[in-house]
């Protein structure tokens, strides 16, 4: 069960990255603003998987202390967000695909 959950993390990672891929490669201010974009992105992650998509499965709830918020703000914004928008920016916005990017 436990490989399971981490191939549905992988899983739901991977669709949230292929979303910030669309936004990148449709949105002009999000090229731009990569660095605030992708924080953005992770904070925009964050409340639809704590608020939206959690509730809907059988995990445990955590308790939203102002410690536990921090720490997944952190985790979302720091160590998602950002590093999908530098990756996308680092393979998308290369030479040979920035000619088609509108």
């Amino acid at each position: 069960m436990a490989w399971i959950g981490l191939a549905m993390d992988f899983g739901v990672s991977l669709v949230w990255a292929v979303a910030f891929t669309a936004l990148f490669a449709n949105v002009a201010f999000v090229r731009r603003h990569i660095v605030s974009s992708g924080l953005a992105f992770g904070v925009a992650v964050m409340v639809v998987m704590i608020f939206f998509v959690v509730p809907l499965g059988h995990a445990p709830q955590m308790h939203k202390t102002p410690a536990n918020l921090f720490n997944v703000f952190v985790a979302h914004t720091v160590f998602f967000g950002l590093p999908v928008a530098l990756t996308v920016r680092t393979q998308i916005g290369s030479p040979r695909f920035r000619r088609r990017l509108p």
